[in-house]
């Protein structure tokens, strides 16, 4: 039988981005424990948990849970969050103080946060930061010590927040319930000004789930939705300027420097993340541009759409997004990774056959800026996509954060669950229907790992796939590995991954076991 020889030489580009790519491809149905880079493999580098087991236990923290806990790094505090506190981080040495919360209502009362099992969402302004679960809002700001008040942070549970992001000096909130927006003190005060019919006020002020509050720029109405009497005359009290005659709010509201605006689509926002010129507003149905204008006031006007995005497009999963100023990735709500850019470009990535199955759970994507690289992810698996491609890596991952001594992230230790390298093709069949030989296998790796090789094969299409024995490499990296069929994939593993630098193609060694389909000779080199 005459022997020929196939170079299988795409692994760069990690696990295939759709199913019903042509066969030959050369990409990967699977890739665990090794990252794409340029046009090779390398060894996966994990995330690292600057956490050490001591300081974890000793606060009586899981090590994750998953959604929890989440790390966060503001201008100013580092912050650590599980279901219900909130922790101080000091980054100095990695230790970790509690913090006390106190009913925002009754200040000298300690309160508590509402277990969601949803994840936070973090809000950065400096001094000031708010973290969101959907049920309760944890804040710390100025105002306190502005006004006197202990330095402390407080809870709120009585208004309802899902999300939110700073911009350009405004805070941005969203997935409202409208039920629970306006509290009696907002109630009484519109009703007192109901009747003062210049102004235009009507009391059917319903707050629709796809609405955004903006802020002014610098904050000064932060804390209305919780403090409505700060609305009259502002944090700093001025009689001449505004008071009970004269509330601050109207001012807002008619230079439209603050207020509330809806989006384009149907469905709760669920996501607020800045780019360079606006802000990504992330719903259940859609996903819109909310972009600052500056005349004649300072406000958000604007809304744009990213044109490659299909209607009723929206977000998985409440955390299912992610990025910097000038890139965001996204999973939709049919299992599909999108690539958003700040010029409103929006790429289909694709892969859903490795996310379809998580739809319908918490599903987070958070941003590494040193790698620029995003990892994908649920309680049980979590997926890494570099610029070159998508693998698969044995670590769950919260939160990513960046700090002088580089990338950290909380997250469980690697290969935790499974350490093995495993890499399998996608389908291959010579280019040719009938039925052919493999007769070995060749591999391009190093390290002191060993290497086993098997084949996936069959002769109906329709059928599900058999597969071999797994056969050791020898030192040359090759094995002799015989197996006749219409349809193959090449499967490698090796039980630890960081013993190995894996391998960035393979030399299939193959011959015609049925020539009925054959009308000239083939080929004796073919590449993938």
């Amino acid at each position: 039988m005459r022997e020929f020889s196939l170079k299988i030489a795409n692994f760069g580009k990690g696990l295939r981005s759709d199913f019903r790519q042509r066969k030959n491809s050369g990409l990967l149905t699977v890739l665990k424990n090794a990252e794409p880079f340029g046009d090779r493999l390398i060894t996966w580098q994990p995330a690292i948990n600057p956490f050490s087991l001591e300081v974890i236990s000793a606060a009586g923290i899981d090590l994750v849970d998953y959604p929890y806990p989440q790390l966060f790094k503001g201008k100013v505090y580092w912050l650590l969050a599980d279901g219900q506190r909130i922790f101080r981080v000091h980054p100095e040495d990695w230790t970790l103080t509690e913090l006390t919360l106190y009913n925002y209502k009754s200040r000298d009362v300690e309160a508590s946060v509402q277990y969601t099992g949803l994840p936070w969402h973090f809000v950065d302004m400096g001094e000031a930061w708010m973290l969101f679960n959907g049920t309760s809002t944890v804040f710390h700001t100025n105002f306190e010590k502005m006004l006197g008040h202990p330095d402390v942070a407080y809870v709120q549970s009585d208004i309802y927040i899902e999300t939110g992001c700073e911009f350009r000096g405004r805070a941005l909130y969203g997935g409202f319930n409208g039920e629970s927006f306006w509290s009696d003190e907002w109630k009484s005060f519109f009703a007192q000004w109901a009747d003062k019919h210049e102004l235009g006020l009507s009391l059917e002020m319903g707050i629709a789930e796809n609405m955004v509050w903006f802020s002014t720029i610098g904050g000064g109405d932060l804390l209305w939705l919780f403090y409505p009497e700060l609305m009259l005359s502002g944090v700093i009290e001025d009689g001449a300027a505004h008071s009970g005659d004269k509330p601050l709010i109207f001012d807002f509201l008619r230079r439209n420097e603050s207020g509330l605006i809806s989006m384009p689509w149907q469905g709760r926002v669920r996501r607020l993340i800045p780019m360079e010129s606006g802000v990504v507003v992330y719903g259940d149905h859609g996903v819109s541009f909310l972009r600052p204008v500056l005349e004649p006031y300072p406000t958000f006007g604007l809304i744009d759409e990213f044109p490659g995005l299909p209607p009723e497009i929206g977000i998985a999963s409440y955390r299912a997004a992610d990025g910097d100023n000038y890139t965001h990735l996204m999973l939709d709500n049919k299992g599909e990774l999108w690539l958003l850019t700040s010029d409103l470009k929006a790429t289909k990535l694709g892969y859903k056959e490795f996310f379809l199955d998580m739809l319908g759970q918490i599903i987070m994507i958070n941003y590494s800026a040193e790698e620029k690289a995003f990892y994908i992810g649920n309680d049980q698996t979590t997926y890494k996509l570099r610029e070159n491609g998508l693998c698969q890596v044995d670590q769950i991952i919260t939160s990513v954060s960046f700090t002088d001594g580089g990338e950290v992230a909380f997250c469980d230790e690697a290969g935790y669950r499974d350490k093995q390298f495993l890499l399998t093709t996608d389908i291959i069949d010579f280019d040719l229907s009938g039925y052919k030989t493999i007769n070995s296998i060749e591999a391009d790796y190093a390290g002191e790992g060993a290497i086993y090789a098997s084949i996936y094969y069959r002769n109906d299409k329709s059928a599900d796939f058999s597969q071999t024995e797994w056969r050791r490499l020898n030192p040359d990296g090759w094995v002799r590995l015989p197996c006749s069929a219409r349809e193959f994939k090449i499967a490698l593993k090796c039980s630890d991954y960081s013993t190995i630098d894996p391998p960035s193609s393979l030399n299939v060694k193959w011959g015609l076991a049925d020539k009925r389909m054959i009308r000239s000779q083939y080929v004796n080199q073919a590449t993938a």
